[in-house]
């Protein structure tokens, strides 16, 4: 059954399909993808014959340039088959979205060109040495954790935070360089998303050209490169909300996996102790499952209300204003613990059953629970700075600029 909010009759866009079709294959390498801590090689070759990892890409380039409803759609279907295939596709998918948006025109046209142009992103640093140089930035020393699907790009964006002479930072540079340049943790063991292969990634006395660095002030109020022709509406949308929601997607097609995994297993699912044969009779089975279904339904409205806010201002070569960006980001941090409350509701009405590691909605359970960790999804930041927009009060963030 379709668990989307268009219910039953609704057809998914032919990007979509193709993620769609791809299910049976991805559901079956998925203990695969569990053990390698990455996609398993048969599952990215399928993303990409597919086209799918060029779907954010520029056509000039070969991509698809594919609206960002449509995008969702695609991330939606794979997440309902893999959290961490989802995860690690809207990862990729979106550093492409960077290249294409932060870059000069050169510098997207060597990265999207080359042998392997897929990137990954990570832009806090948990350790970090890198001073001006002439011409760049002279990284000394640098670490950074967390970086989804890097095992699988030939490029990374890494941040370099800029400080003043009195220690306060003023800036986060944006630095896009070769994995090759890099040395690759293997540090990723964890609960949820294993197969998104989020490790670390450290380097030593690495020089970035100033043509690869990107000013996240700039950035953050839509002050992007000037490429040769007219920029397509998918590279005018502003970043914070952009990211965010492409984070948050993979979360919402978990949660619909999730939740159609249920369906199917409680009509099978014989009741100990209970009157009722079956697991979906009882009165509690069918509060707890349309509770959950409610609040995934409501985390998808609301997350394709903001991309319809986007494409619109985009469209228009309108800028979004500080408080339609703090909306958005809000929107996405409530999304996803939307889709964490209603997960644990169904992880709750399946009973004992769910425990076992095998069982597919522990998996996801898991998965949402990781994904829901990450700062950028965290309400505390986002929930507080729409406040402040609110009440009139002055940002407190960097990523909120006035």
């Amino acid at each position: 059954m379709s668990t989307s909010q268009y219910g039953e009759g609704y057809q998914p866009n032919h990007w979509a399909q193709k993620a769609a079709n791809l299910k049976p294959a991805i559901l079956k390498r998925s203990h695969d993808t569990d053990q390698l801590r990455r996609l398993p090689d048969a599952t990215l070759s399928d993303l990409n014959t597919t086209g799918l990892l060029s779907a954010l890409t520029p056509k000039k380039f070969g991509g698809g340039e594919l609206p960002l409803s449509k995008f969702f759609d695609v991330v939606l279907e794979l997440g309902k088959a893999d959290g961490s295939v989802a995860w690690t596709y809207a990862v990729l998918s979106c550093g492409s979205w960077m290249v294409a948006t932060f870059f000069e025109e050169t510098v997207t046209r060597d990265v999207l060109s080359s042998s392997n142009p897929l990137t990954a992103a990570v832009m806090s640093p948990t350790a970090i040495k890198a001073r001006r140089v002439d011409g760049g930035m002279l990284i000394e020393e640098g670490t950074w954790t967390f970086n989804s699907g890097i095992q699988h790009a030939g490029w990374d964006i890494i941040g370099i935070p800029l400080f003043d002479q009195d220690g306060a930072r003023v800036d986060l540079l944006f630095a896009i360089v070769p994995v090759s340049q890099l040395i690759l943790i293997d540090d990723w063991h964890s609960m949820g998303l294993r197969g998104s292969g989020s490790s670390s990634v450290r380097t030593e006395n690495l020089f970035v050209p100033d043509v690869r660095l990107a000013s996240q002030n700039s950035l953050l109020v839509e002050k992007y490169p000037q490429h040769d022709g007219t920029r397509a509406p998918l590279y005018r949308l502003p970043a914070l909300p952009t990211i965010v929601i492409s984070m948050a997607s993979p979360l919402i097609g978990i949660a619909n996996g999730a939740l159609e995994d249920f369906f199917v297993a409680a009509t099978k699912r014989q009741t100990t102790k209970s009157a009722h044969q079956n697991q979906h009779k009882p009165a509690t089975a069918n509060q707890a499952v349309e509770d959950a279904a409610a609040k995934i339904n409501a985390a998808e409205i609301i997350t394709r209300r903001s991309i319809a806010t986007l494409e619109a201002l985009a469209d228009t070569d309108a800028h979004a204003t500080v408080e339609q960006k703090a909306r958005m980001w809000r929107d996405a941090c409530f999304a996803s613990r939307l889709t964490w409350e209603a997960i644990d509701l169904l992880a709750n009405a399946t009973g004992g059953n769910f425990v076992r590691e095998e069982n597919p909605l522990s998996r996801r359970w898991r998965d949402v629970r990781t994904g829901v960790s990450h700062a950028g999804l965290n309400p505390a930041t986002a929930y507080e700075s729409f406040g402040r927009i609110l009440f009139d009060l002055p940002s407190n963030t960097p990523l909120l600029p006035s």
